[in-house]
């Protein structure tokens, strides 16, 4: 549950104040800053923040590093179950389960098919909500700053990878505009985080002024997230296959 507040917190609200560490601290019986402290221990473990010159406590645990490394391995499924953990202390037991739209599940439905929804909406709840503190809910194109105006872009697209699907290195914020843009392949980030703009684009801006918004956005290094920084890896996959098609097509 820790690990679950350390990825949807962005890293300056991680406090012995901050409501939503007090209230797990809270019905754990623990005191907020040890919460805040195994957090801590948590973020000694992100290569990225290590890279920014922030270490993190130094008295982590073994089991601190078992849950990193399965995090590592599979995070649809520590993600997934650190949610359900988290839902389960914060909502009565009578009550039936209610995801995000006001949806109850009915007893009609087949159970591994509530199952793999309920994983599905808590997965992407999660997911935004990891993303969008990284980046300091701020575009990384743009630093565009409206909540309600960002997305948290897959790099390699949902259907495509079912283990990428929520690992937050797959991640971008951006906002809704060049979020259509980079999932259509009009523009891309490069390995080397700097953002590539389509030809296409590039052409169909000459006779739409509006357009310069995202064209001028070619070469622009985008800003990078407080904690778990998008994969090399991943960002090549989108712009050699998904870019490049695109860009072809």
């Amino acid at each position: 549950m820790a690990f679950n507040l350390f990825c949807r917190i962005p890293f300056g609200r991680i406090h012995k104040t901050n409501p939503e560490i007090v209230e797990l601290a809270r019905k754990l019986l623990r005191s907020p800053g040890s919460v805040v402290m195994k957090m801590g221990n948590l973020a000694s473990f992100d290569p990225h923040l290590r890279k920014r010159g922030v270490k993190g406590l130094r008295n982590a645990s073994k089991l601190d590093a078992q849950i990193w490394e399965e995090f590592k391995v599979a995070p649809r499924e520590i993600l997934v179950e650190s949610q359900r953990l988290l839902d389960a202390i914060n909502r009565p037991l009578e009550l039936p389960l209610q995801e995000e739209g006001g949806e109850e599940w009915t007893t009609d439905q087949r159970g591994e098919d509530k199952e793999a929804l309920v994983k599905t909406r808590i997965g992407q709840r999660i997911f935004r909500d990891t993303i969008l503190a990284s980046y300091r809910e701020k575009c990384c194109v743009t630093g565009i700053a409206k909540r309600e105006l960002l997305i948290a872009s897959h790099i390699i697209p949902w259907r495509t990878r079912l283990e990428t699907r929520l690992d937050p290195r797959n991640g971008l914020c951006l906002n809704a505009l060049h979020d259509k843009a980079y999932d259509h392949g009009l523009i891309s980030v490069r390995p080397d985080f700097t953002v590539a703009v389509s030809e296409r684009l590039h052409k169909a801006a000459q006779d739409s002024e509006k357009l310069a918004f995202i064209v001028q956005s070619e070469g622009k290094k985008i800003q990078l997230p407080e904690k778990f920084a998008p994969s090399e890896e991943f960002l090549a996959f989108h712009y050699q296959k998904i870019f490049a098609d695109s860009a072809q097509s």
